[in-house]
């Protein structure tokens, strides 16, 4: 299950149990068609429990292409596995304005202090 909440201009991702693709889509389109302003996301994963790589992909081509340049703060337990993972995920899909966190006021000071490298130029 994936649920998605606009909260202070963030796109607040929370995914229970697996991720799958789909779910993704049901939870965060109406945010986007709304036309609601928002900087960014946070995925907060310290409640998943597992996905494919495939819906892992997905989601990760569906950000680059449709919020290239919005910042996603990747919230996850304080787990050395999960972290791994997450790093990995990271590195895989090259996701350069994608940073892992275990703090919550971390994540979104980072969100709301994200500047992207090409807009400094």
């Amino acid at each position: 299950m994936v649920k998605a909440e606009l909260k202070d201009k963030i796109i607040w991702i929370t995914i229970l149990g697996d991720l799958k693709y789909e779910n993704f889509l049901d939870a965060v389109e109406p945010i986007f068609k709304s036309g609601e302003e928002y900087i960014g996301f946070i995925s907060d994963g310290r409640e998943l429990k597992g996905f494919s790589p495939l819906d892992q992909n997905l989601c990760s081509n569906h950000h680059k292409t449709h919020n290239p340049e919005k910042p996603n703060a990747i919230l996850m337990k304080d787990n050395p596995t999960l972290l791994l993972i997450a790093k990995i995920y990271i590195k895989f899909t090259k996701a350069k304005n994608s940073s892992i966190f275990t703090s919550e006021k971390e994540a979104i000071d980072w969100v709301k202090n994200y500047k992207h490298i090409d807009s400094i130029i």
